[in-house]
């Protein structure tokens, strides 16, 4: 799919005020997520543009999504080192500060982690992905 295809779907979704399109064509998805207030104009690559375009994962992967509302990190604060790719159930993927409290975004199964989703410092809801996941 060429740039200009993407930012006219873009635009047309903007209008519509829909907050994600998911657009299939053969064995290609895009997910088209528009995170801007109602009244705010998108410009297809701009600086201010607030839609975030990516494709989505592929059959043997999953997203892990945020397990509260707050601010994402893939890594911990406080370890020397980064996070490990080959995690196991229950290991942590990502970190979500809370005010004070840091609380970690549990692996749901043995796998590795993938691209990570969401941008460290970020601000995430309930639910939105933060982590490509491959199961074992």
């Amino acid at each position: 799919m060429k740039t200009e295809d993407i930012c006219a779907l873009v635009d047309k979704v903007e209008r519509a005020g829909i907050s994600e399109l998911i657009y299939r064509e053969g064995a290609e998805t895009l997910t088209l997520r528009l995170f801007s207030t109602p009244h705010e104009s998108l410009t297809c690559g701009s600086e201010n543009s607030a839609a975030s375009m990516s494709f989505a994962p592929t059959s043997n992967s999953q997203e892990i999504g945020a397990t509260a509302t707050g601010t994402f990190s893939r890594h911990h604060p406080m370890a020397a080192e980064p996070a490990p790719t080959e995690v196991q159930e229950g290991d942590p993927v990502g970190y979500l500060a809370i005010e004070s409290v840091l609380s970690a975004v549990p692996a749901p199964t043995d796998g590795r982690t993938g691209r990570q989703l969401a941008e460290d410092g970020r601000t995430v809801g309930y639910g939105d992905p933060v982590v490509e996941f491959h199961p074992a």
